[in-house]
């Protein structure tokens, strides 16, 4: 179920300019001086919850996109330029 318009969290509401994207930036950095990896993971999660805010019955599907996307990626980087590798990113897409 959808949430009321005051409640949502838009990229140009004030919960998302004032409270999430602060933290989110400065925890980011906090953790970008100890570990790359780490701040990639973390917006990664900061991802996820933000999309989740809005209707978490999504999440799944989303983190289902991630990970086959992932899994192409993986793929186009191991082939070989050429017309198998050109199938795999038109099925990515």
């Amino acid at each position: 179920m959808l949430r009321s318009d005051k409640t949502q969290m838009l990229f140009h509401s004030y919960t998302f300019i004032y409270v999430f994207l602060p933290i989110v930036w400065l925890t980011y950095w906090v953790i970008r001086h100890r570990s790359h990896n780490g701040s990639l993971g973390f917006l990664t999660i900061a991802s996820l919850i933000f999309y989740a805010y809005w209707d978490i019955r999504f999440l799944p599907l989303l983190a289902l996109s991630i990970i086959i996307n992932y899994a192409i990626g993986r793929i186009l980087h191991e082939l070989d330029p050429g017309r198998k590798r050109k199938s795999w990113l038109v099925f990515g897409v």
